[in-house]
């Protein structure tokens, strides 16, 4: 190649990674590309020089002659070699043992070579709305080589788009090939967004906590297919893929009870179109012509007997059963059964030897009995049943997802935190609300304050109270409220008496049956007892407390009633 007129004057920076005394796995320098995490030795060619080195604790300068890096002495305490900008160095460069009895102010007296001087500009203040922006006007744009990075500023798009990341197949970023956008803070969990231009596919990717459990969907846009990944783990029915197409639909599963990992329906293509669904009632419908379900291997049962791959053929009114391989084996059995007639099907299904066929791997085992051949159609019957219900219910889960989706795709939402003092306005009127109706409540409880006397006053109107009065007054509300506390232990008691009674009666029921108790019995009682023993508690509480409080009350009321002043005041008090 031709000679590089910057030839040495190109400045680079890479880690170096020297030995150290109290570590013994580095035994030699060795260098670190940062852009490609390649390490390679001093000796290499392709390395001029080192003009210096530093790390969070000092910076050295080079001071040897530089014809590579070969022969270079990377002994930073050799001040021949490297000279340090700041004074001091580290605790293992030094000779004094650190086993000498100094306190912590000492031990930093030591080590302290320099002071640094105030900063000359005044403490930094930034607001927390331009904080947030981050980037000029709340944006930022970057061109590499064929690719475009955009950044943004959390809630500036209304669609919480944080960084978009377009990759081109120019160089001059006008043929896009595949673009990159990433999400925060959306209600739908919504996090990438993955658009690839040729051909025309999306993938979108959520994060835990949907409803509908949805992981990863992708749209094939020229076949019209639909790829939904979920996480299985929090669906009842252990769903993992769901691949739609117009004529066909497709769920894997995993870790099912059943063993089912696969099921394949395909439709009849008179009624292919999903949107021609009913959206209210759900009345039209796909017309389904063959289900087939795999799975997988249950060492509890023989081959022979353990089902692989089920095929339901609606449209011929068949089914065919293929089995597992068994050990040592190179074939394996197979059954076809013949769908009876659907008048046939009801309370007693009618069997018999022409509906079925099969094949047989050990010709010494002995055939199937007819009741066994009865039991299969009848289980495979009740399962065509039960997969044909499953796929009417996917369809409409799938049309809620797909509404779903269509509607947060048209309006998105974003979550905001409550501690959000700027974009969280809801949260604050409420707060705002609730600190009103707090203060209202308050200030009407003090002016409501209990009046015991009013009822009896009553019945005097405005006329001055006499001696005679008061004591009349005073002693009708004292023995008011001590007939009130006498009234309230009595029905806590009767009570109390009731469920002890009711207590009792389960007892005896319970010994009276004796053996013959039901499970189902069983746990009925002992669910009642822990009830009626609970509720037992809870009144004894009470009683006590009700005791305890009832002199203290009627000597509280006793008091406030002397402190009145419409009782003491001499001035409502005629002779």
């Amino acid at each position: 190649p031709p000679h590089d007129p910057l030839y040495w004057w190109g400045i680079h920076s890479w880690v170096a990674v020297l030995p150290s005394p109290n570590k013994s796995d580095v035994e030699q320098v060795f260098f670190i590309q940062p852009g490609s995490g390649v390490a390679s030795c001093p000796a290499d060619p392709l390395y001029l020089g080192i003009e210096s080195l530093w790390n969070h604790r000092n910076y050295w300068v080079n001071v040897q002659n530089c014809n590579g890096c070969k022969d270079l002495q990377f002994e930073l305490r050799d001040t021949s070699c490297w000279q340090h900008l700041l004074p001091g160095e580290p605790w293992e460069w030094q000779e004094i043992s650190r086993d000498i009895d100094l306190d912590q102010r000492d031990t930093i007296l030591l080590e302290k070579h320099l002071d640094m001087p105030a900063s000359w500009v005044q403490r930094l203040h930034i607001p927390h709305d331009r904080y947030e922006q981050r980037y000029p006007l709340g944006q930022k744009s970057t061109y590499y080589k064929k690719a475009l990075v955009e950044k943004f500023a959390p809630y500036l798009h209304d669609d919480g788009l944080v960084c978009r990341v377009t990759t081109y197949e120019d160089y001059e970023c006008q043929e896009p090939q595949v673009e990159y956008q990433m999400f925060q803070n959306r209600e739908d969990c919504l996090y990438r967004t993955i658009r690839y231009f040729q051909p025309e596919t999306i993938i979108d990717e959520y994060e835990k906590g949907r409803e509908d459990a949805l992981k990863r969907q992708t749209r094939y846009t020229e076949e019209s297919k639909r790829v939904m990944e979920f996480f299985q783990q929090v669906r009842h029915d252990s769903l993992k893929t769901l691949t739609l197409t117009p004529l066909s639909l497709e769920e894997q599963f995993e870790s099912r009870e059943d063993r089912l990992y696969h099921r394949f329906v395909t439709f009849d293509p008179r009624t292919r179109a999903l949107n021609k669904w009913s959206i209210t009632d759900g009345t039209i419908r796909r017309t389904v012509t063959k289900i087939i379900e795999k799975f997988h291997r249950n060492i509890e049962l023989v081959a022979d007997r353990d089902i692989a791959r089920r095929e339901f053929d609606i449209t011929n009114e068949e089914i065919h059963i293929n089995y597992h391989y068994a050990e040592g084996k190179i074939t394996a059995g197979t059954r076809y059964f013949v769908k009876p007639p659907l008048a046939d099907q009801g309370d007693r299904l009618k069997f018999d030897s022409t509906m079925t066929s099969g094949y047989v791997v050990d010709t010494a085992a002995p055939p199937q009995k007819k009741v066994e051949l009865f039991w299969l159609l009848e289980a495979c019957l009740k399962a065509e049943r039960d997969a044909l219900k499953h796929i009417r219910d996917m369809e409409d889960e799938i049309l809620s997802i797909l509404r779903s989706l269509a509607m947060e795709t048209a309006e998105p939402k974003l979550k905001i935190s409550i501690f959000d003092e700027e974009r969280n306005s809801a949260a604050k009127e409420g707060m705002k609300r609730c600190e009103q109706q707090l203060k209202e409540q308050t200030v009407r409880e003090v002016e409501a304050e209990t009046d015991y006397l009013a009822v009896y006053l009553m019945q005097f109107g405005n006329k001055p109270l006499s001696q005679q009065n008061i004591l009349e007054v005073r002693q009708y509300c004292l023995n008011e409220y001590k007939q009130l506390l006498v009234d309230r232990a009595n029905k806590m008691q009767f009570r109390f008496d009731k469920l002890t009674e009711e207590l009792q009666a389960k007892h005896q029921w319970y010994e009276d049956l004796g053996t013959h108790v039901s499970n189902e019995q069983e746990e009925s009682y002992l669910e009642d007892v822990r009830r009626l023993a609970f509720q037992l508690h809870t009144l004894e509480l009470r009683l006590l407390r009700h005791r305890d409080l009832a002199a203290e009350r009627y000597a509280a009321l006793d008091l406030w009633l002397c402190n009145d002043p419409r009782l003491t005041d001499l001035d409502f008090v005629s002779s």
